[in-house]
């Protein structure tokens, strides 16, 4: 099984994301990339060339430099992750660095999953966790891409969510064995950004939409079968994604940066001492 990673750093280096702390980027990375090692699959790296000065001491299979992308605007940071797709075969699983797979349960899940469906995605994440309360952060990055989609012609068969109908796949684990629906995906990803390439979005997030959202509508009107590989949402009272060995750090609430340390430790002394070295 092949693993894919992605890191783009001119989001961070510019302060798109709020947690840009290296070593809180190494440790994760790292400890995604000792995970997936230890249980004998194959990881490789799409980066730039800062990330590869950055993360290239990990024990990457292969690390793939993109440096031409067409269209550097970091509102629109999943972008990397869209041209690893471009590059990568069906089959191949996009995960995000802060997504460890560290039982063997989950791989015999994934395994399981790409032999019945045309996509397997992390989780799915509903209209209470995205938005919350009336005036919220996920309703302010609603309402500002709900009057973008009003006024502008979407990707065929994309349309506007009502507030109540947002439902999102988690994308920090993506498979496709579906070309067709992989290429339309891609598609669509670029024709949005091209759309709205000159909008300010401030603190709004397009990708939530062009990333997750969109790729359930596709899947939902071309009758795409897709299945998570975690059945239930990661909360923090509830283990079933420890048991299957599925944390994504970005859920996990009571998750740290010493959980990450512990874990990596326990998967491999080697690559946490390297961190540990790259960081002094």
């Amino acid at each position: 099984m092949k693993f894919i990673h992605t890191f783009w750093s001119k989001p961070l280096l510019l302060k798109r994301f709020r947690e840009s702390d290296k070593e809180v980027i190494l440790y994760n990375y790292a400890c995604s990339v000792a995970s997936v090692k230890h249980f004998g699959h194959n990881i490789e790296l799409y980066t730039d060339e800062y990330g590869k000065e950055l993360l290239g001491y990990l024990p990457y299979d292969n690390i793939h430099i993109i440096d031409n992308i067409k269209n550097d605007n970091i509102a629109f940071a999943a972008q990397f992750k869209f041209e690893a797709l471009k590059r990568c075969e069906l089959g191949d699983c996009l995960i995000d660095g802060d997504l460890f797979l560290h039982r063997e349960p989950v791989y015999e899940r994934i395994a399981e999953l790409q032999q019945k469906c045309d996509l397997i995605y992390s989780f799915n994440e509903d209209t209470e966790y995205i938005v919350g309360g009336s005036n919220t952060e996920g309703v302010k990055n609603y309402l500002f891409m709900e009057n973008l989609f009003n006024n502008s012609k979407m990707y065929d068969g994309i349309r506007v969510p009502a507030l109540s109908e947002i439902y999102f796949y988690n994308t920090s684990f993506m498979c496709f064995m579906n070309q067709d629906l992989k290429d339309k995906y891609i598609e669509q990803y670029y024709y949005h950004v091209n759309l709205f390439n000159n909008i300010d979005f401030g603190n709004a997030w397009p990708d939530l939409y062009f990333e997750q959202n969109f790729l359930k509508q596709m899947c939902d009107n071309g009758n795409y079968k897709a299945s998570p590989v975690l059945e239930v949402f990661p909360v923090v009272n509830n283990d079933a994604f420890m048991v299957l060995g599925f944390t994504h750090m970005g859920c996990n609430k009571l998750a740290g940066i010493h959980i990450v340390k512990e874990l990596l430790s326990n998967m491999d002394q080697d690559i946490f001492y390297d961190t540990v070295s790259k960081l002094v």
